[in-house]
C-alpha cells in the first residue's frame, strides 16, 4: 500500500501539490510512479483539500478525507498516516506494510520504490524500516554558530588540522523525504518512520530533489526544460 499525503496549504510554494510541473500536477507525478511500481497494489491519498481530492478521484485514486486538525503546518506526519491507515481499515482494506511517498519528490521513480521495498523485505523484522537518503556534500562539521558578540564558533568540535578538506571526512547522508517503508505495527509502536533497525536506500541527487521553495520548483522546471527528464518508471 502506498500512502500519499497532500495538504491543501503550503507556505513555501502556494498550492504546491496540484501545481503543474511539466504539464503534470505534482501529486500525479507521485501517483504515476506508484502506479508504475510492481510492488504497489493500492494507492491512498490523504488530504484536507477538496480540489486535491477531486483531482485524485477523477484519476481513480482512493482518497481519505483528512481532518483539519491533522493538516496544520506542525502536525506530525506519523499521526496523519496512522489516521489514513485506520480509516482505510474501516473500508476493509488492510496491509501489513506501507510505503510513504511525499508529493514533493517528483523525480523519484517506480524502480526506486521497488528497490526500497525489496531492501525492506530483505531485512524484515518488527523493528525494521527503510528510508531514502542521498549523499550530503557538506560535512556537518562545517556548520557554524554565532555568539552574542557576532563571532563564529564551531557548531560541532572537530580536528580542523586532520579534517581540512571535504574529502577528508567520511561520507555522510541526509534524508531526502522521497521513500519510507515500514510496517503499520512499527509505526504505531514507535510513532516514527525510523524504527530502531532502519536501513538506508541511497538515491542520486536528481531523483532526490525535494520541492519546498519556489527556487526548488524553478530548478525542477529547469531540469525538464533542459531535457534532463528523470523518468517515473
Amino acid at each position: 500500500m502506498a500512502i500519499i499525503p497532500a495538504r491543501g496549504g503550503s507556505k513555501g510554494v502556494k498550492r504546491k501539490n496540484i501545481r503543474e510541473l511539466g504539464g503534470i500536477p505534482l501529486i500525479m507525478r507521485t501517483v504515476n510512479a506508484a502506479r508504475s511500481s510492481r510492488c504497489i497494489s493500492e494507492i491512498i491519498v490523504t488530504t484536507d483539500d477538496c480540489e486535491i481530492a477531486a483531482l485524485c478521484e477523477k484519476e481513480g485514486v482512493r482518497v481519505i478525507k483528512r481532518p483539519y486538525e491533522l493538516a496544520a503546518d506542525d502536525t506530525p506526519m506519523f499521526k496523519t498516516v496512522v489516521h489514513a491507515l485506520d480509516a482505510i481499515a474501516l473500508n476493509g482494506i488492510h496491509s501489513d506494510v506501507f510505503v510513504l511517498l511525499q508529493c514533493t519528490s517528483p523525480f523519484r521513480t517506480a524502480r526506486q520504490i521497488e528497490e526500497a521495498v525489496e531492501l525492506y523485505y530483505k531485512n524484515e523484522s518488527e523493528n525494521a524500516g527503510v528510508v531514502s537518503v542521498c549523499r550530503e556534500e557538506h560535512p556537518p562539521f562545517w556548520l557554524k554558530k554565532i555568539d552574542k558578540d557576532g563571532r563564529i564558533e564551531n557548531f560541532i568540535e572537530y580536528d580542523s588540522e586532520k579534517y581540512a578538506r571535504r574529502q577528508d571526512f567520511e561520507p555522510v547522508f541526509r534524508l531526502n523525504g522521497a521513500i519510507y517503508v515500514l510496517s503499520c505495527a512499527a509505526l504505531k509502536k514507535y510513532s516514527t518512520f525510523q524504527p530502531p533497525s532502519t536501513y538506508a536506500y541511497v538515491m542520486d541527487e536528481k531523483t532526490s530533489l525535494d520541492i519546498d521553495t519556489e527556487a526548488d520548483f524553478k530548478y525542477a522546471e529547469l531540469l525538464l526544460d533542459q531535457g534532463d527528464k528523470p523518468q517515473t518508471e
